[in-house]
């Protein structure tokens, strides 16, 4: 959209972002689904891990998120809105299996019916949706089930426990009404207890440096570590604790594949007489930023132009230069392979080779490919690929410069290769 600016205090996309959040919310409150409402919604979120990137739009992004604020709360849902990762934001993502298991059985202990883990399971993003340039594709975070579906121990092991002990009180956790009794440095003992008598405590020690021992009496002596808790069935037997971990330790060793279980490789070469010959499908006299023009239809662009030369004492032997805002560029000079260059990191790089030039026409074209866009960071959105102003010079003899740069360049989104989906079995 012309004048857009993402996620900053930009008019058109405030307008927008409004529009969104409203639809979502009137669709929720349509179904009832807050809990103002009677439905199962406690929390709701505005923006996304936003105080990390904001020092990156100044002034604009401090009133930015006030304005977030305002609208959300403007939308009048009953429950409490959040935001991630602002600069009074609790821990980090990687969490102790004790510490974790502390948090769920706490949960428990205060009532908690329902518990969701993120990320329980780790995952991996596939070919254009990884984001990037370049970036790691895991989404894992230290899940209990790593991302290959290995088992992270002990964390796995640990919360199983931990969810086999609260099974065996579920009837009465579901059922039974609560009690809450302070025994002092920190310790609670919460007992549930069904009309039928039936118990099932919960004895934990919010202190996270004493350990502490507690005397119940006739249902017993226990020893609750400092940051714990313990889970007792019928109040009167350990049958788990938060910071005692027995759950073996993985050690993730890393080999290599059965040398005999090679993969099988089908090559097919890409149909390039077309674009070697300096034809596409749209024509301009500058050359155009990458992502705008593809619309995220292909990671490949090509850009080819035409150049005649009256002077081979000159230009028989030049120097290709192209400046590049892509991450690889191939290059081809009348019909010829000329090299390939790619950034590093996603960041700017220039393409230099020489080049054999003859008397006349000659035909210049290059491929622009990009390996993943950008989807986070300040102004991720205003980043430039591909060939984005360049310039495009030959450099002939005693540095002789003709700048290509508002020559007529010819355009062709994507490889053919893609369009007869020769990548899809």
């Amino acid at each position: 959209m012309p004048g857009i600016e993402l996620r900053t205090d930009n008019s058109i996309y405030k307008n927008e972002m409004q529009i969104f959040t409203t639809k979502i919310v009137d669709m929720v409150k349509e179904a009832n689904l807050f809990a103002s409402q009677g439905g199962p919604i406690i929390l709701a979120q505005i923006e996304n891990e936003y105080g990390n990137i904001m020092w990156g739009y100044g002034d604009a992004g401090k009133s930015y998120i006030k304005w977030c604020v305002q609208m959300a709360v403007a939308q009048n849902i009953g429950v409490p809105w959040i935001m991630c990762q602002q600069h009074d934001g609790e821990r980090v993502p990687h969490r102790s299996a004790e510490d974790s298991a502390f948090s769920v059985a706490r949960f428990f202990q205060n009532g908690g019916v329902l518990n969701n883990y993120y990320m329980y399971h780790g995952g991996t993003n596939f070919g254009r949706t990884a984001g990037g340039p370049y970036i790691t594709t895991s989404y894992d975070y230290d899940a209990p089930l790593d991302e290959y579906g290995n088992l992270n121990q002990p964390k796995w092991g640990h919360l199983k426990q931990l969810h086999a002990a609260i099974k065996l009180g579920e009837n009465i956790l579901t059922k039974a009404t609560r009690s809450d009794k302070d025994l002092g440095n920190a310790v609670t003992l919460t007992a549930y207890t069904s009309d039928g008598g039936a118990r099932f405590c919960f004895l934990s020690n919010t202190n996270s440096n004493a350990d502490s021992s507690v005397d119940l009496k006739h249902d017993g002596k226990y020893f609750v570590p400092a940051w714990s808790v313990t889970i007792l069935d019928g109040c009167i037997k350990e049958v788990f604790n938060t910071a005692k971990v027995n759950s073996q330790t993985s050690i993730m060793v890393k080999k290599s594949d059965d040398p005999s279980a090679k993969l099988t490789w089908a090559w097919a070469p890409e149909r390039k007489k077309d674009t070697l010959s300096g034809k596409g499908n749209l024509d301009a006299n500058q050359l155009l930023e990458q992502k705008e023009l593809t619309l995220d239809a292909s990671d490949y662009l090509w850009y080819m132009t035409n150049i005649d030369i009256n002077d081979t004492s000159i230009w028989s032997n030049a120097t290709l230069r192209v400046d590049s805002v892509g991450h690889m560029l191939h290059a081809y000079v009348n019909r010829r392979y000329a090299g390939y260059k790619f950034s590093q990191w996603g960041r700017k790089f220039t393409y230099e080779k020489q080049v054999s030039l003859k008397q006349g026409i000659n035909i210049i074209a290059l491929l622009s490919a990009t390996v993943g866009l950008p989807n986070y960071g300040t102004g991720f959105d205003k980043i430039k690929t591909g060939i984005a102003n360049g310039p495009v010079q030959l450099i002939g003899k005693n540095n002789v410069t003709m700048d290509l740069s508002t020559n007529l360049w010819s355009y062709k989104i994507g490889l053919n290769g893609e369009r007869k989906r020769l990548y899809d079995l």
